[in-house]
Protein backbone atom coordinates (compact mmCIF):
# COMPACT_ATOMS: atom_id res chain seq x y z
CA UNK A 1 0.00 0.00 0.00
CA UNK A 2 2.78 2.44 0.82
CA UNK A 3 4.75 1.81 -2.39
CA UNK A 4 1.80 1.97 -4.77
CA UNK A 5 1.61 5.81 -4.81
CA UNK A 6 5.14 5.82 -6.22
CA UNK A 7 4.05 3.60 -9.10
CA UNK A 8 0.95 5.73 -9.69
CA UNK A 9 3.09 8.87 -9.75
CA UNK A 10 5.57 7.34 -12.17
CA UNK A 11 2.79 6.12 -14.44
CA UNK A 12 0.93 9.43 -14.56
CA UNK A 13 3.82 11.90 -14.24
CA UNK A 14 3.57 14.89 -16.60
CA UNK A 15 0.20 13.82 -17.98
CA UNK A 16 -1.86 16.51 -16.28
CA UNK A 17 -3.30 14.10 -13.71
CA UNK A 18 -1.94 15.69 -10.53
CA UNK A 19 -5.32 15.72 -8.76
CA UNK A 20 -5.86 12.02 -9.50
CA UNK A 21 -2.34 11.19 -8.29
CA UNK A 22 -2.92 13.03 -5.01
CA UNK A 23 -6.39 11.55 -4.47
CA UNK A 24 -5.34 7.96 -5.16
CA UNK A 25 -2.11 8.33 -3.18
CA UNK A 26 -3.96 9.72 -0.17
CA UNK A 27 -6.43 6.83 -0.14
CA UNK A 28 -3.65 4.27 -0.51
CA UNK A 29 -1.62 5.88 2.29
CA UNK A 30 -4.65 5.83 4.60
CA UNK A 31 -5.31 2.18 3.77
CA UNK A 32 -1.65 1.37 4.38
CA UNK A 33 -1.72 3.13 7.74
CA UNK A 34 -4.86 1.23 8.72
CA UNK A 35 -3.30 -2.11 7.78
CA UNK A 36 -0.08 -1.21 9.59
CA UNK A 37 -2.00 -0.26 12.74
CA UNK A 38 -3.92 -3.54 12.59
CA UNK A 39 -0.72 -5.54 12.13
CA UNK A 40 0.97 -3.79 15.05
CA UNK A 41 -2.09 -4.34 17.24
CA UNK A 42 -2.12 -8.05 16.33
CA UNK A 43 1.53 -8.38 17.31
CA UNK A 44 0.87 -6.58 20.60
CA UNK A 45 -2.10 -8.86 21.25
CA UNK A 46 -0.07 -12.04 20.73
CA UNK A 47 2.85 -10.84 22.86
CA UNK A 48 0.73 -9.56 25.73
CA UNK A 49 -1.47 -12.66 25.59
CA UNK A 50 1.58 -14.91 26.02
CA UNK A 51 3.18 -12.80 28.74
CA UNK A 52 0.22 -11.46 30.76
CA UNK A 53 -2.89 -13.34 29.64
CA UNK A 54 -5.93 -12.85 27.45
CA UNK A 55 -7.69 -10.13 29.47
CA UNK A 56 -4.59 -7.93 29.57
CA UNK A 57 -4.03 -8.55 25.88
CA UNK A 58 -7.53 -7.38 25.00
CA UNK A 59 -7.20 -4.28 27.18
CA UNK A 60 -3.76 -3.31 25.86
CA UNK A 61 -4.74 -4.04 22.24
CA UNK A 62 -7.89 -1.93 22.50
CA UNK A 63 -5.90 0.91 24.06
CA UNK A 64 -3.33 0.65 21.28
CA UNK A 65 -6.01 0.65 18.59
CA UNK A 66 -7.60 3.73 20.15
CA UNK A 67 -4.23 5.47 20.32
CA UNK A 68 -3.48 4.67 16.67
CA UNK A 69 -6.92 5.87 15.68
CA UNK A 70 -6.55 9.13 17.56
CA UNK A 71 -2.99 9.95 16.53
CA UNK A 72 -3.02 8.68 12.95
CA UNK A 73 -6.56 9.51 11.86
CA UNK A 74 -8.57 11.76 14.20
CA UNK A 75 -5.79 14.24 15.06
CA UNK A 76 -4.79 14.92 11.42
CA UNK A 77 -8.48 15.18 10.46
CA UNK A 78 -9.05 17.72 13.27
CA UNK A 79 -6.03 19.76 12.17
CA UNK A 80 -7.29 19.77 8.60
CA UNK A 81 -10.69 21.04 9.75
CA UNK A 82 -9.25 23.97 11.74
Amino acid sequence: MFATPVAVHRGLFRRGRKELIVTVSTKLALAGMLLLAMALDCVVFVLVDVVLGRVAAVVVTCAGAALFGLLWFVFPWALRRS
